[in-house]
């Protein structure tokens, strides 16, 4: 069956039933206004079975997706059905959308009033912008108007997505925009919030005052171990990992180049995304390899003098540390 795809955040979605419903302008307008007031309250139906690690099939909620793709939400609330067959979908798509109500004008003011009292209760009770904007399935600068409609003040400490407190951050603005009361929206505020989030590099080594080498676990490293332990290449590739899977998801290049799709007509977009899927997840496995190979600390069992624990390297990653050491320090069997 042919498929409308877009995504939304980096996950994919596959919009078979797109065309069953008619959908006139007015009404899409409508839609689209009621998701830039009020977020996306109802949640997608998504098809069970078919599932994947980077994909979903939409059965009911194909234009409040494609809503959220043009407003570069980050992501959607979703609900997996199971159903027997195409047809039980297409069956269960057009029950749900001969029975739904569009609301009306008055809807959406009301709507848009009661989000601005949850927000404004969630900023005074010291939720930070980000949980905020999780919580309501909306975007940042979304949360960052409707905080200033809503006169809702900044509180000393917020809390975040992890649960923890932090002080709360005033947004970074340039001179000009404090001087026209502006919403830190412009490049030079952005560059900014980019500066701010800078944070100096941390150490590769934990040296002791004597210059010593030591491990987390404060024992002193052998020297014909320090090469291997404070060499860096690991980290360094680790780093470059997850930089290169920032980019990538950040960059939004399915996204975009699902919008132009038209405009390449010899591009394989279908192959060319599987693909990227593919690399996302290859990025992921990557960076996890590095984790559990990189060392941690000196062997716990032999202290560096090479042993069949540390494989005969006298080092070990976290995990088999953390592994050993629930096991009890036992003698080592040295060859």
């Amino acid at each position: 069956m042919a498929e409308t795809v877009v995504f939304v955040g980096y996950r994919r979605y596959r919009l078979p039933f797109l065309d069953l419903i008619p959908f006139d302008e007015e009404q899409n307008e409508r839609l689209g206004q009621s998701i830039r007031e009020t977020g996306i309250l109802e949640p997608i139906i998504c098809w069970k079975q078919h599932k994947k690690s980077g994909e979903d099939v939409v059965v009911d909620g194909a234009h409040r997706v494609q809503w959220a793709n043009k407003l570069e939400l980050s992501s959607v609330p979703v609900k997996h059905v199971q159903f027997a067959s195409e047809d039980e979908a297409r069956e269960y798509c057009l029950t749900k959308n001969l029975h739904r109500r569009h609301l009306t004008p008055f809807d959406l003011q009301v709507a848009r009033h009661a989000r601005l009292e949850r927000i404004k209760a969630a900023r005074e009770a010291g939720m930070s912008q980000p949980a905020i904007a999780e919580q309501e399935n909306i975007s940042r600068a979304q949360v960052r108007k409707d905080i200033k409609d809503a006169q809702a003040g900044t509180p000393a400490n917020v809390k975040g997505r992890d649960g923890k407190c932090y002080p709360a951050r005033p947004e970074q603005m340039c001179d000009r925009c404090k001087r026209q009361g502006a919403q830190a929206n412009c490049g030079k505020c952005a560059e900014m919030r980019v500066e701010r989030k800078k944070k100096p590099p941390t150490p590769r080594v934990k040296p002791r005052p004597d210059g010593q080498l030591v491990d987390p676990r404060n024992v002193a490293v052998p020297d014909k171990l320090r090469t291997a332990y404070s060499d860096a290449t690991l980290l360094d590739a680790q780093d470059l990992l997850v930089a290169v899977a920032e980019k990538l998801r950040g960059g939004r290049l399915g996204s975009a180049l699902s919008k132009l799709a038209k405009h390449y007509p010899h591009l394989k977009l279908d192959a060319f995304l599987d693909r990227l899927s593919d690399v996302d997840h290859g990025l992921d496995e990557l960076v996890e390899i590095v984790k559990r190979g990189r060392p941690w600390c000196v062997c716990v069992r032999c202290s560096g003098e090479r042993c069949t624990n540390c494989l005969m390297g006298g080092l070990l990653p976290k995990w088999r540390a953390d592994e050993l050491l629930a096991n009890g320090v036992e003698p080592c069997h040295r060859t």
